[in-house]
């Protein structure tokens, strides 16, 4: 899930509207407000599809009562502009490469 946050930090990082945008962000209409910027249907896409694919987890999901990521979006926002922040483009892929360099020198 962390790699694929990092993807998505990769779509939005070209668009710097978009990222303001992003950082002013109060409520989950954001989405759809997107589409009214440079790279927003880009971002909108990307968001969307890692919510199609983990919107049903949340952070401490062990706990049922905790609200999931596809019903509150805006709780990903905080990890995908520090992913933008500080990390470098592709780092999803430097980081599973690490991770399997390291899982082959201990096999």
């Amino acid at each position: 899930m962390g790699l694929a946050l990092l993807d998505v930090a990769d779509v939005i990082r070209p668009y710097p509207e978009v990222i303001d945008y992003l950082q002013q962000v109060k409520d989950d209409s954001f989405l759809d407000e997107l589409i009214k910027f440079n790279g927003g249907k880009e971002t909108q896409d990307a968001i969307y599809a890692y919510l199609n694919k983990y919107g049903m987890r949340c952070a401490g999901e062990i706990d049922i009562t905790k609200t999931r990521w596809s019903e509150k979006p805006t709780t990903l926002l905080p990890m995908i502009l520090s992913n933008i922040k500080n990390f470098e483009p592709n780092a999803s892929n430097r980081k599973f490469e690490q991770g399997r360099q390291s899982a082959l020198k201990k096999e």
